[in-house]
């Protein structure tokens, strides 16, 4: 049993944070919503070349221009994965044409309330629900300071 590396890249934009559903080949909550943004971290790779890595295979024509920010680092261990788990955010503001690309099938930008509406029902992985709280707190306090 061996800990496993995770990068995860939270985006947001108008103050709502971009989810979709996760593929059916993932080791863990399959077809359940969440972040699309997620990659091990490769061995020897350090943090800043995994976030470029994943930002690169997601928008290969812009992803020089995206500055994810590191939010958390925790541990996350359930019955089928234990992860150390580097979670970012991606805050694209009101310029979300990226996020339109086909490979995000299914994938929208949700309101805080929408997703309280559906915590807790089996509906988001376990990862989000765990990220959730702080992912809140975060955004809405960017939010404070920026209309400030």
């Amino acid at each position: 049993e061996h800990t496993n590396p995770i990068i995860r890249i939270a985006t947001v934009s108008h103050d709502m944070l971009f989810l979709s559903k996760r593929s059916e080949q993932r080791v863990i909550d399959k077809g359940k919503i969440d972040i699309p943004l997620e990659t091990y971290l490769l061995f020897q790779e350090d943090i800043k070349s995994g976030v470029e890595r994943l930002l690169k295979d997601t928008f290969p024509q812009d992803w020089e221009k995206l500055k994810p920010q590191f939010s958390i680092k925790y541990k996350f261990k359930n019955e089928e994965t234990d992860r150390i788990v580097y979670l970012f955010i991606l805050d694209l503001g009101l310029e979300d044409e990226i996020l339109c690309d086909p490979k995000f099938e299914n994938g929208k930008l949700w309101t805080f309330q929408q997703i309280e509406f559906n915590l807790d029902q089996n509906y988001f992985s376990e990862m989000f629900e765990n990220e959730y709280d702080h992912l809140k707190l975060i955004i809405e306090t960017r939010g404070i300071y920026r209309e400030s």
